[in-house]
C-alpha cells in the first residue's frame, strides 16, 4: 500500500474538514421580569450567519462558517412583532462564544418608554427636593450669621451646578435604570431596584451599602476566602451600584460610583471591559484628564479592529477636550484607518462618529479644506446609516453632524451652504423633538440658536430675533419639567439683547438685560453675568448712562478678575473684552490717564493671546491699537500715537500677504486712515509715504475689481498732489495731479456722466492752484473746465454754481494775463451763471478799473466794500496785481475809499 498516498489523502481530508468548520452561538429569547419567561419566533439576524428563529423554549442557534471564538458579533436586527429589544447595549458587545450562551431580553413594545419616563420623573424630583433640603441648611446657616454673603451665593451656585449636572445625565440613567431585568439580580438587589423604582433612592443605594460589596471587592484576596466569593461574579452588582449612585446625583453619588468603577478597573487591569467603562464613566464626567489615562490602558487589551477603533474615537474626544489637538488628530486617523474596511452597520456608525470628530477638530485649527472633507464623508455615511435604519438615535447623530457642517460653513463665511444645513438640521430635530419633546427639544433649542447666529451675520435681524424667540420658548417650556433649563432661558435672552445692541436698539437690550439679572440671576453662573453686566455696560453706554455703564463695567470685571491669568484663552480674552470696553467709555468720558491703563492692559492680554493663536486673536489687538490710536490723538501725544499706528500698519501689513483676499483691501483702507492721522499731526512727508502704499493696494485691487477702487486712485493721487503743493514740491504735485486727470479722463472713455463732472473739478482746481506759476496752463485748463461744465449742465443744472466759481476765477486769470476786456466778459459770464459769487463781483470791477472805466468801477467797489473780508481781498488782489506788474492811477483812489471808514 502507497502509505504516503494515504497520507496526502488524510491530510487534504483534514484541511476539508477544517475549511468548512461550524462555529455556533447558543442562546435564549427571554421576556423582561418575568422568571425567565421564554418568546418564540423572534427572528434574529446577524452578519456572516443565516438568520435564526427562536424556539418555543426561547432557544435559538446562530451558525458562523467564517467566525472564530472571541469574535465580535455584529447584530442587524432582533425582531418580534409587538416586542422591542431590552439589552441593546450588550448585544452591541456581544462576543462569539461556544461556552456561553447569550441570552436576549425583550418586553412588550411601550414598556420602555413608559420605564425609562418614570425613572426620569422620579429622579427629577429627587433632585428637586434634595435642592430643597441643601437650600434650606444654607438659608439656615446664613440667617444664623454662620456664612456670609459671599459664601451662601458661592453655596447656592454649587447646589445649583450639583443639580444641572444631574439633570444633564437624567436622561441616560434613566433608559440604563428602565432596562434593568429584574431576573439577573440577586434578592438583595431586587429589594434595591424596587426602592428605586418607588422613588426611594437613598433607601436603595443603603440597601447595597449595608451589604458592603464594595468594601468586600477592595479587600480582595483575604474576603474572597473568607467569604468564598467570586470576584468577578461581583462585578455586576458594584456596577449596578454604580449606576444606581450615579443616576441619584449629586457630587458625593457620583464619587461613590467612581469608586466603584475604579474598584473594578483595579481589580483586573488586563480586562478591558472592566478599565474601558471606568474610562467611559470618567469621561462622562468631564473627567477627561483620567480618563485619556484608562483608555490608554484599555487600548492594551482590545480583542478586535472594532473595539480598538472605538476606543481611540473616544481617547481622541477626551484629548480634543484638553486641547490636546496633535494626539487627537493622531488618534482620530488610527480609528479612520482600522475601520475604513469594514461594512459592519456599527463599524459604519463608529467611522461616520469619527469622521464628524474629526472635522470638529479641524475646525478649531482652522483647516478647513480638511474639515469640509470629514464632515463631507461623514454626512453620506449617516445618510446611509438612516436609510437603511432609521431609528431616532441614528436621525439624531444625522441632524448634530449637518448643524456641525453648517458651523463650518458659517465659519468659512459660505452662509447658503451654512443655512441649508442648518435648516436641514432644524427639521430632523423637529421630528425627533414631536416624538420624544423631553429628550430631543433641547437640541431643536440649541439648533434654532445656532441658526440665529448666521442669520444676525447675514443681517437677516427680524429672521434672528424670530430663531431666538423660538429658541427662548423652547427652552421656558422645558422649564416646566426641568429647571436646570432656566440657565437656557437666561442665556437666551442674553443673545436677544446682544442682538438688539447689534441692531442699535439700546433700550430693548437694556431691558432684556435687566430682565435677567432681576428673575435668572441664582440660574447663571459668574462667568455668566460677568458677559452680561459687559453687554449692559456696552447698552447703557450708547443709552449715554455712563455712571450706570461703569459700574456695570467694573461688576463685570470683578467676576472677571481670575480670567485675567486662565489657562483659558477664551476666559482670558472675554477679560480683555470687558477691560477695552472700560476703557473706551472713560475715554468717551475724558478720563483720559484711566482710559489708557485699562486700554493698555487689554493691548497687553490680547498680544500674549496672539503668541498662542495668531489667526484668532490678532483681530482684537487691532481693535484695541485702533482705540489707542484715537486716545493718544485726542491728548495730542503724537509721538506715542505714531508707535501704535505704525503696530498697527505692520500687522495689517503682514496680514494683507498672508490673507490677500481678506485683508488688502481692509489695509487700504487703514493706510488711509493712518495718512488722516499723521497730516492732522502734520508729519506731512510720512503722510505722503502712507498714502503712496494705499495707492499701490489700491492699484492691485482695481485691477481685479475697476468698480469698487477705480475711483480711488486719482482720489489718493489728489491727496498726495494737495500736499506736495504745500510742502511747495510744485513740479512732483504738477505731475501728480496731471496722473489723476490722465486716470480720470481714461475712466470718463467707459463713463463719462460720471466721470466728466470730476475732470471739469480737477481741472478748475489745477487751474487755481498753478496760475501764479505757469498762467498759461492755467488758463488753458479752466477753459477746458468751462467747456466740460457748460456741456454737463444741460442735464444737471446744479453745476451750474461750480461753473459760475470756474469763471469768476477766469476772470482774474485774463487780468493777470493784461486781458481785462476779456476779464469783463468772464466776469459777467459767471454773474449771468450765478449771481451768488462774490468773488464774480469783485473781479468784475477789477476788470472794468484797469479798462479805465473808473465810475463803474467805483460802484461796485462801494457795494461790497461793506463786506469786511471782500473788502480785505480786495486790497490783496491789487498788491498781488502790482507785483505781476498791472498798474492803474486809478487804483490808489480805490484804497483810499475803500480805507476810509
Amino acid at each position: 500500500m502507497n502509505y504516503k498516498l494515504l497520507l496526502l489523502i488524510l491530510l487534504f481530508f483534514q484541511i476539508t474538514i477544517n475549511s468548512y468548520s461550524q462555529t455556533i452561538q447558543k442562546g435564549r429569547v427571554l421576556e423582561k421580569d418575568s422568571h425567565r419567561t421564554p418568546i418564540e419566533n423572534a427572528e434574529i439576524v446577524v452578519k456572516n450567519a443565516a438568520p435564526a428563529n427562536s424556539g418555543t423554549d426561547g432557544k435559538y442557534k446562530l451558525v458562523f462558517k467564517r467566525k472564530t471564538q472571541g469574535e465580535i458579533i455584529f447584530v442587524d436586527s432582533i425582531c418580534k412583532k409587538g416586542y422591542e429589544l431590552v439589552n441593546e447595549t450588550q448585544i452591541k458587545d456581544w462576543i462569539l462564544s461556544d461556552i456561553k450562551d447569550f441570552d436576549i431580553i425583550l418586553c412588550k413594545e411601550g414598556l420602555l418608554k413608559e420605564s425609562r419616563e418614570h425613572f426620569y420623573h422620579i429622579g427629577k424630583s429627587h433632585y428637586e427636593d434634595e435642592f430643597k433640603r441643601k437650600s434650606s441648611e444654607i438659608v439656615s446657616l446664613k440667617l444664623a450669621n454662620k456664612i456670609s454673603e459671599n459664601e451662601y451665593n458661592k453655596k447656592l451656585k454649587e447646589i445649583l451646578d450639583e443639580k444641572q449636572k444631574s439633570i444633564e445625565q437624567l436622561n441616560y440613567y434613566s433608559d440604563l435604570l428602565s432596562r434593568y431585568n429584574t431576573d439577573d439580580l440577586s434578592e438583595i438587589e431586587q429589594k434595591a431596584y424596587q426602592f428605586s423604582k418607588d422613588g426611594r433612592i437613598d433607601e436603595a443605594i443603603q440597601v447595597y451599602e449595608n451589604e458592603k460589596l464594595l468594601t468586600k471587592f477592595i479587600k480582595n484576596e483575604s474576603l474572597k476566602q473568607q467569604f468564598n466569593t467570586d470576584l468577578e461574579s461581583m462585578v455586576p452588582s458594584i456596577r449596578r451600584y454604580a449606576e444606581l449612585c450615579a443616576f441619584a446625583g449629586g457630587y458625593n453619588n457620583y464619587d461613590k460610583a467612581s469608586e466603584c468603577y475604579k474598584a473594578i478597573a483595579l481589580s483586573d487591569t488586563t480586562n478591558f471591559d472592566y478599565v474601558f467603562d471606568f474610562a467611559l464613566f470618567l469621561s462622562t464626567e468631564w473627567n477627561h484628564n483620567d480618563a485619556i489615562k484608562w483608555y490608554k490602558i484599555a487600548l492594551r487589551y482590545v480583542k478586535n479592529n472594532y473595539q480598538d477603533a472605538n476606543v481611540l474615537n473616544l481617547l481622541a474626544v477626551s484629548e480634543y477636550y484638553m486641547k490636546l489637538y496633535s494626539d487627537a488628530q493622531k488618534n482620530y486617523i488610527l480609528s479612520l484607518e482600522l475601520s475604513k474596511n469594514t461594512k459592519w452597520i456599527n463599524n459604519i456608525s463608529l467611522k461616520a462618529r469619527t469622521l464628524d470628530n474629526l472635522g470638529v477638530l479641524y475646525q478649531t485649527l482652522e483647516q478647513y479644506d480638511k474639515a469640509e472633507m470629514y464632515h463631507s464623508e461623514a454626512l453620506g455615511n449617516y445618510k446611509k446609516i438612516v436609510q437603511s435604519n432609521p431609528t431616532l438615535s441614528n436621525k439624531y447623530d444625522l441632524a448634530k453632524c449637518l448643524n456641525n457642517f453648517a458651523t463650518y460653513y458659517h465659519k468659512i463665511e459660505q452662509y447658503k451652504y451654512a443655512e441649508d444645513n442648518f435648516i436641514k438640521s432644524i427639521n430632523i430635530y423637529k421630528e425627533l423633538a414631536d416624538s420624544l419633546p423631553d429628550t430631543y427639544c433641547g437640541d431643536l433649542a440649541d439648533a434654532y440658536h445656532s441658526y440665529a447666529f448666521l442669520l444676525q451675520d447675514t443681517k437677516q435681524y427680524e429672521k434672528a430675533e424670530n430663531n431666538l424667540l423660538i429658541s427662548l420658548n423652547l427652552f421656558s417650556s422645558l422649564c416646566i419639567k426641568d429647571d436646570h433649563n432656566f440657565r437656557n432661558v437666561a442665556l437666551s435672552y442674553k443673545d436677544l439683547a446682544e442682538l438688539y445692541i447689534n441692531i442699535g436698539q439700546y433700550d430693548k437690550a437694556e431691558l432684556k438685560l435687566q430682565f435677567i439679572t432681576d428673575n435668572y440671576k441664582k440660574w447663571c453662573s459668574d462667568g455668566d453675568l460677568a458677559i452680561i453686566y459687559n453687554l449692559m455696560g456696552i447698552a447703557k453706554k450708547k443709552l449715554g448712562k455712563y455712571n450706570e455703564a461703569l459700574f456695570n463695567y467694573n461688576e463685570s470685571l470683578i467676576l472677571k478678575k481670575e480670567w485675567r491669568n486662565s489657562i483659558d484663552n477664551e476666559e482670558k480674552y472675554n477679560y480683555s473684552v470687558t477691560v477695552n470696553n472700560l476703557g473706551v467709555l472713560l475715554y468717551e468720558i475724558q478720563n483720559y490717564d484711566s482710559a489708557d491703563i485699562n486700554l493698555i492692559e487689554a493691548l497687553n492680554i490680547r498680544t500674549e493671546l496672539e503668541k498662542a493663536n495668531k489667526a484668532k486673536y490678532v483681530t482684537s489687538i487691532l481693535e484695541t491699537l485702533s482705540d489707542i490710536i484715537s486716545l493718544k490723538m485726542r491728548v495730542n501725544q503724537y509721538k506715542q500715537a505714531e508707535i501704535y499706528i505704525d503696530k498697527e500698519l505692520d500687522i495689517y501689513r503682514e496680514l494683507s500677504k498672508i490673507y490677500p483676499s481678506k485683508y488688502k483691501s481692509i489695509f487700504a483702507s487703514i493706510l488711509f486712515n493712518a495718512s488722516t492721522n499723521y497730516f492732522e499731526m502734520q508729519f506731512y512727508e510720512k503722510t505722503i509715504e502712507v498714502l503712496n502704499e494705499d495707492l499701490g493696494i489700491v492699484k492691485q485691487l482695481a485691477k481685479n475689481n475697476p468698480e469698487n477702487y477705480n475711483e480711488d486712485i486719482p482720489m489718493i493721487l489728489i491727496n498726495i498732489a494737495n500736499l506736495r503743493y504745500s510742502l511747495r514740491q510744485f513740479d512732483q504735485a504738477q505731475k501728480t495731479y496731471i496722473e489723476a486727470l490722465d486716470n480720470y479722463k481714461s475712466f470718463a472713455k467707459t463713463d463719462p456722466i460720471k466721470y466728466d463732472t470730476l475732470i471739469a473739478e480737477l481741472l478748475n482746481t489745477m487751474a487755481w492752484i498753478f496760475y501764479k506759476n505757469n498762467l498759461p496752463k492755467a488758463i488753458s485748463n479752466a477753459l477746458e473746465a468751462i467747456k466740460l461744465y457748460n456741456s454737463l449742465i444741460l442735464n444737471n443744472p446744479d453745476l451750474k454754481s461750480k461753473l459760475s466759481i470756474c469763471m469768476a476765477r477766469m476772470s482774474r486769470y485774463m487780468i493777470i494775463n493784461h486781458q481785462f476786456s476779456e476779464g469783463e466778459r468772464y466776469a459777467n459770464k459767471s454773474i449771468e451763471t450765478n449771481n451768488t459769487i462774490n468773488s464774480s463781483y469783485k473781479n468784475l470791477a477789477h476788470s472794468l478799473l484797469y479798462q479805465g472805466k473808473y465810475q463803474d468801477a467805483l460802484n461796485l467797489y462801494t457795494k461790497i466794500k461793506s463786506d469786511v473780508s471782500l473788502k480785505t481781498q480786495i486790497l490783496s488782489d491789487f498788491d498781488e496785481f502790482e507785483k505781476a506788474g498791472i498798474t492803474h492811477p486809478d487804483v490808489l483812489k480805490i484804497r483810499e475809499i475803500l480805507n476810509n471808514k
